[in-house]
């Protein structure tokens, strides 16, 4: 019976295993177990003897992955509690500082021992550690509109959130009610902010010191955000090993400059790590990198060996303990993630460039290092960024070769400036200015980098299949590259299993692939997605073939549409090149996505309707087809020479308006949108763009011979169901088995109106 060598480790994994599974898999982990163990004790004589090797690890494994299991379960019935039973009125504690909207203000409350967001009228001002009272109403948070879309009750319970309180009315009850240390540090917090601003200007680089030193990234404009991303420097936003590594060794070299003892300055050391973790909160970088520097400390302090996985297990193993739907956090795999890949591969990238002076040796041996760093760091992780940001820098390395000692300086005299700040703000004000132009050229590395072009590649979001043929291969090869390693009986027999039985497992694995592909290239079927873009139109026909047509794609005047929603969205259906587009007309709720869209993937050819008036979309479209040479035409409707769009047998599109003979003076863009019939087999879709009355009542004229080219199976409503369309007439004329109506929730418009439902419930009735 084997000795487990690193148990924290397996008590880590199956905890994680049962978490997973709980959240994905409906039937019980338990039985699960229970089935594993009798399939072993099936097989012959030498698995039983593998069992016997393996036994402590597998027990262990299994009891760990059904208390992950029922823990998340716990919790799930927990939320579902909340949403069901809980209401805006009561007490609660304001437990952060103010977050400002463009309309009101948030603060994160504690109430019943829960955390909620509260948001409120501007006119109301909070302070930490507040009691209040609250009079409003809870919101349950909303789940995913689309495929793989943002679920924003996920993202509340990664952040430990049962939801939301809009408050009409908050009465403060008394003041500083959480404990004197709490309130201090967050004293201490809004210090560093406010001298930032003092020092900086309220600017930039004032949020992007707060960012490098706390964390804290409010103040810095969404631009420079996305520069920071899109250059792969976004990891420098988010405190981490880093600020650990350099707290400890300033404050190591101060305490030796004092002659404090070894014990004592491990000791002054672990205390001022707590302190910092509570100073900047307990995002998943700094308690894996803070709890790992602890850890490391106290097994020095009891003169024991320390052990890197175990240290990164009992991290991990105490997030999700404390919060199991961190588990959905893309930070904390981040972090992990990228501490892993510098730990397994650094040491494995080596390149050797050698050069006389010393001084230049240096500085090569200083980037030779932060090219290994950031490019162990990338291979663990590339799956993660490719999941969830379908993005990848090609200079990433340039980006962190620059990047990585501006960073270094900058916390290194960042932290330093703010203590002096608290003593002496004046002279603060004349150090400051190293490090003002070190946050400029670090803003303009993220700017420069980001906007080269074809600097970073967009990919569809990989699969499953991917991801497991990925890691396995890493696992492999890292089993491989181990020198001089010691083999334990346990690896003896699974090679001697593998060795005797290595055929019939590789005859397996080819089958499953082959039996994998097979299948989804035979039960293809024709799709139709209707995207939900908020207030606008978007439909996306994928064929059996996979050919790909995209009619409208949403938009708004405020929000980024194609960039936010409808790109991801393509991608997560693994969608990088489109066929064909369809713009019904130059309206931003229709083209708004589009224009994101033709800007950033592959689009064969564009199709539009005639355009007899100006807009400043059919200016923009113009000017990215002219710059990314893609061909578009102008659809011919017409009684006679109807424009047809043959995409594969039994699948086409025809145009049957507008009309060139048709013009209208009023709502030109609505009127002359494109209508155009989807036509599968028997099935067909009547697409309406935003045609009011007027053009219903002429494309009846039109085909007053011929109704029955408008008869469809399923009718794509005109205008979101505006009372200015969808004339009973016309309805009539069409008469569909299904409408599909693309409206905003709770938009300001009114849409649909009372009058459209009521024509087409009165359909219905007649119908059945």
């Amino acid at each position: 019976m084997t000795k487990i060598n690193r148990p924290i480790l397996i008590i880590c994994l199956g905890f994680i295993i049962g978490i997973i599974w709980g959240l994905y898999f409906k039937i019980s982990i338990a039985l699960f177990c229970v089935f594993i163990f009798i399939l072993i004790y099936m097989y012959k004589e030498e698995y039983r003897l593998l069992l016997k090797l393996l036994k402590n690890v597998i027990l262990l494994l299994l009891l760990m992955c059904i208390i992950g299991n029922a823990y998340i379960k716990i919790k799930e019935k927990e939320y579902e509690k909340v949403y069901l039973n809980t209401s805006g009125n009561g007490q609660a504690v304001v437990i952060s500082n103010k977050k400002e909207g463009e309309y009101s203000n948030s603060y994160i409350i504690k109430k019943e021992g829960r955390r909620f967001i509260l948001k409120l009228n501007k006119k109301y001002e909070l302070d930490y550690g507040d009691l209040i009272g609250i009079e409003g109403e809870y919101q349950k948070p909303e789940t995913a509109r689309n495929y793989k879309g943002f679920d924003y009750s996920i993202y509340l319970k990664s952040q430990d959130l049962y939801g939301m309180i809009i408050a009409n009315k908050v009465e403060i009850i008394s003041k500083k009610s959480l404990n004197f240390f709490e309130i201090s540090i967050n004293k201490i917090r809004l210090k560093i902010i406010e001298n930032s601003k003092l020092l900086l200007g309220d600017t930039n680089e004032a949020g992007l010191l707060i960012g490098l030193l706390i964390g804290d990234k409010e103040l810095i404009e969404d631009e420079i955000i996305n520069s920071f991303k899109d250059s792969s420097l976004s990891h420098v936003l988010a405190i981490s090993g880093q600020h650990i590594s350099y707290i400890v060794l300033a404050v190591t070299i101060i305490l030796k400059k004092v002659r404090t003892g070894k014990i004592k300055s491990k000791i002054i050391i672990i205390f001022i790590l707590i302190f910092f973790m509570l100073l900047v909160g307990f995002s998943p970088s700094i308690f894996r990198a803070g709890l790992m520097g602890i850890l490391l400390l106290l097994s020095e302090l009891m003169h024991k060996k320390s052990d890197f996985y175990n240290n990164l297990a009992i991290s991990m193993l105490f997030i999700f303990l404390i919060n199991p739907f961190a588990i959905y956090d893309i930070g904390l795999w981040l972090s992990y993630g990228g501490t892993l890949g510098i730990v397994i591969f650094s040491k494995s990238i080596d390149f050797s460039v050698d050069v006389k002076k010393k001084f230049f040796q240096r500085i090569i041996d200083f980037a030779k290092g932060i090219i290994k760093v950031s490019m162990s760091a990338q291979i663990i992780i590339i799956p993660i960024i490719l999941i969830n940001f379908n993005k990848i820098s090609l200079l990433f390395l340039i980006s962190n070769l620059l990047a990585s000692p501006i960073v270094a300086l900058c916390i290194i005299l960042g932290f330093p400036l703010m203590l002096i700040s608290f003593i002496q703000l004046e002279f603060a004000k004349i150090l400051v200015f190293p490090i003002k132009i070190l946050l400029q050229i670090l803003i303009f590395i993220a700017e420069k980098i980001s906007n080269i072009p074809f600097s970073n590649l967009l990919f569809p979001t990989p699969n499953t299949f991917f991801l497991i043929v990925y890691y396995l291969c890493l696992i492999i090869f890292i089993y491989h590259k181990r020198k001089h390693r010691k083999e334990y009986r346990i690896e003896k027999r699974i090679k001697n299993i593998f060795k005797k039985h290595k055929k019939p497992i590789l005859l397996t694995i080819i089958i499953v692939l082959l039996l994998v592909c097979i299948l989804q290239f035979f039960t293809k079927e024709l799709q139709i997605y209707f995207i939900d873009v908020g207030q606008g139109d978007c439909t996306l026909i994928v064929t059996k073939t996979g050919k790909t047509v995209l009619i409208d794609g949403g938009g708004s005047e405020s929000y980024n549409v194609g960039e936010n929603i409808l790109i991801p969205y393509l991608l997560d259906r693994g969608i990088s090149k489109l066929d064909y587009i369809i713009i019904s007309h130059f309206d931003t709720d229709h083209v708004g996505g589009v224009l994101s869209v033709i800007e950033k993937l592959q689009v064969e050819k564009v199709i539009i309707g005639k355009q007899t008036v100006n807009s400043d979309n059919y200016e923009k479209f113009k000017e990215i087809i002219k710059k990314r040479k893609i061909d578009f035409v102008v659809a011919v409707a017409g009684t006679k020479d109807t424009m047809k769009l043959q995409i594969e047998k039994d699948v086409y599109i025809e145009f049957l308006w507008p009309n060139i003979a048709n013009h209208f003076i009023e709502n030109t863009l609505n009127n002359e949108s494109i209508i155009c019939k989807f036509y599968y087999k028997n099935f067909s879709i009547l697409f309406t763009g935003d045609i009011e009355e007027m053009a219903e009542k002429q494309i009846l004229e039109n085909y007053k011979n011929s109704l029955r080219v408008l008869n469809s199976t399923i009718l794509k409503i005109a205008h979101h169901g505006s009372k200015t369309s969808s004339t009973q007439e016309f309805l009539s004329a069409v008469k569909p088995q299904i409408a599909l109506i693309g409206v905003g929730e709770n938009n300001k418009f009114g849409h649909p109106n009372d009058s459209v439902i009521e024509r087409l419930e009165n359909m219905r009735d007649k119908n059945i």
